[in-house]
C-alpha cells in the first residue's frame, strides 16, 4: 500500500495546483453508449482541469503481472471521461500499480488521442454485440462478473451436462447420492474435462447458494431447506483497554493474557530503521528467513509458475543417450 500512496503524493505534485483526487469511484462506461451493466469501480482517478490532465490508477496485489494498457484500464479511462468530449484531455493516463512487481510496481502508459480513439470504438464494438438481447450464451469463468449468473440458462445447461458427465459411469460408495468415488481409475481424459470446468460449476453453486439465501431473506423459503446461523466462536464483549484491566482486578497478570507474536519477515523489514540499514546488514537479515514451498495444486498449463516434478527421468529429458556407433575397450588403470 505504501507504493501506491507515493504514487498518489507524487503524482498530485506533479499534476499541479487544482488536481482532484478520487478513490474507489464507480465510472459508469456504458452510460454514453446507452450500454447496461457496463461499469468499474476506479481505485484512484488524478483529474486537474486547469491543465486537461487524467489518470487512472489501478492497485493489484497478485504477482502475476498487468500492464496499464490492459482493457479494463482503458474501460475505466472511458467511463471517467465520459462527461467530457473525448478530444478534452491533453494527456490521458493509465497506471498500474502492482508491489509484488519488484522489477516494475509502477507501470505506466499514455494514451495518443488517435490510439484512444480506435481502441475504443473496438472496445465499444465488443459491448454492444454482447448487449444485443440475441447474442448468443457463452458460457465460463467469466460467468462470475454477470449479474444474471444464477438463472442463466446456458450456464445451468453446461454446468449440469459437466456435473452428468461426471457422475456418469462413475461407480458410488452404495447409497444414494452418493458421492462418486475418485480414484486412479477415471479416465485421464475425463479427469481433465472436469478439471476445465470446475471453476464454471464452483462459482455457479457459489451464485446458487447466495440466490437460495436471498430468496429466504425477502420472505421466499424454498421446500426442503432452512437458514440457520453457522459455527462461530466465542470472543471478549469488551476493547482491549478496559479487558486488561478487567482482567489485573481478577489477578490475572498481563503476561498470562497476552502473548507475543514476532512480526513477519515482510513487517521487519518495512520498518524505517531497518530501511536505512546498510545493504550487507540487510543481507544479513534476509539470510534469517526462509521461504518454504506452498501447498501443491493443480492449475491449467498456461498458468505462471513452473511445474513441480515427480519423476526425476524429466529432468534429463534434453540429454542425448550415448553413442553407441564405436565401441572402446575399458582401460586398464596403472600405477607404474
Amino acid at each position: 500500500m505504501r507504493v501506491a500512496v507515493d504514487f498518489v503524493h507524487t503524482t498530485l505534485t506533479e499534476m499541479g495546483v487544482g488536481t482532484e483526487l478520487k478513490v474507489e469511484e464507480t465510472v459508469d462506461i456504458g452510460r454514453r453508449y446507452n450500454i447496461k451493466a457496463w461499469a468499474g469501480t476506479a481505485d484512484i482517478i488524478l483529474f486537474n482541469p486547469n491543465t486537461d490532465a487524467i489518470v487512472i490508477a489501478d492497485y493489484k496485489d497478485g504477482q502475476n503481472v498487468i500492464y496499464p494498457d490492459a482493457p479494463q484500464l482503458l474501460e475505466y479511462l472511458m467511463g471517467a471521461c465520459n462527461p467530457w468530449p473525448v478530444q478534452r484531455f491533453k494527456q490521458r493516463r493509465t497506471v498500474i500499480i502492482q508491489p509484488r512487481d519488484a522489477r516494475d510496481p509502477v507501470k505506466v502508459y499514455d494514451w495518443s488521442l488517435d490510439e484512444y480513439k480506435v481502441k475504443c470504438e473496438a472496445r465499444i464494438a465488443v459491448a454492444v454485440a454482447n448487449d444485443d438481447p440475441k447474442a448468443p450464451l457463452i458460457a465460463g469463468t467469466h460467468c462470475k462478473y454477470c449479474n444474471a449468473n444464477p438463472g442463466c440458462p446456458q450456464l445451468v445447461t453446461q454446468s449440469m451436462t459437466v456435473v452428468e458427465q461426471a457422475f456418469a459411469n462413475v461407480p458410488t460408495p452404495g447409497a444414494p447420492g452418493s458421492v462418486p468415488v475418485v480414484d486412479n481409475t477415471i479416465p485421464d481424459e475425463r479427469l481433465t474435462q472436469i478439471l476445465d470446468a470446475a471453476p464454471m460449476v464452483r462459482e455457479w453453486l457459489n451464485e446458487i447458494e447466495i440466490e437460495a439465501l436471498r430468496r429466504f431473506q425477502s420472505g421466499r423459503a424454498l421446500p426442503g431447506y432452512k437458514v440457520i446461523h453457522g459455527r462461530s466462536t466465542r470472543k471478549w464483549a469488551m476493547d482491549e483497554v478496559d479487558l486488561l484491566a478487567k482482567f489485573h482486578s481478577m489477578g490475572i497478570p498481563q503476561k498470562d493474557s497476552m502473548k507475543t507474536v514476532i512480526r513477519t519477515p515482510k513487517q521487519i523489514e518495512s520498518l524505517a530503521r531497518v530501511k536505512d540499514w546498510s545493504d550487507r546488514k540487510k543481507t544479513s537479515l534476509a539470510k534469517m528467513t526462509t521461504k518454504p514451498e506452498g501447498a501443491l495444486k493443480v492449475v491449467p498449463s498456461s498458468t505462471k509458475g513452473a511445474p513441480v516434478l515427480f519423476d526425476a527421468n524429466a529432468l534429463f529429458a534434453d540429454v542425448p543417450p550415448p553413442s553407441r556407433t564405436s565401441a572402446t575397450a575399458p582401460k586398464t588403470l596403472s600405477f607404474l
